[in-house]
């Protein structure tokens, strides 16, 4: 399908979500409600993630993109290239502010984020 602007394709993202981030499933609020922004949370603000971030190639394709809040979106940066790993990552991180991981849970994983960050940094700086 093609798309008349940018704004039609980021509504399309946004209903195809159901207004929900599909990282944490907060739901959030829509574009045209900037207006609003400065009375409510920000962290509800809807944003449009790239799977695949433009940094490394990717689009604003329906494909390519999801709705995400404000809050994930920051925490995910430019990090990882697949919905399952910012997915696993989200729910970790809530995880751990939450007190649900195990002390050797917690352990594991910071080691494989360790191990990511150091192979995400040699490919950069070949």
């Amino acid at each position: 399908m093609e798309w008349n602007n940018k704004k039609d394709l980021r509504l399309e993202i946004l209903k195809r979500d159901n207004y929900k981030c599909r990282y944490c499933g907060m739901e959030v609020i829509p574009f045209n409600a900037f207006k609003t922004i400065l009375t409510r949370n920000p962290k509800n603000l809807a944003t449009i993630d790239h799977i695949k971030p433009k940094s490394k190639g990717g689009e604003l394709t329906l494909e390519n993109s999801v709705t995400c809040c404000y809050r994930c979106n920051n925490i995910l940066a430019n990090k990882f290239e697949t919905f399952e790993e910012k997915k696993k990552y989200i729910e970790t991180l809530f995880k751990i502010k939450n007190n649900i991981l195990s002390k050797q849970e917690l352990i594991r994983w910071e080691r494989e984020q360790r191990k990511k960050e150091k192979l995400r940094f040699r490919k950069f700086h070949r």
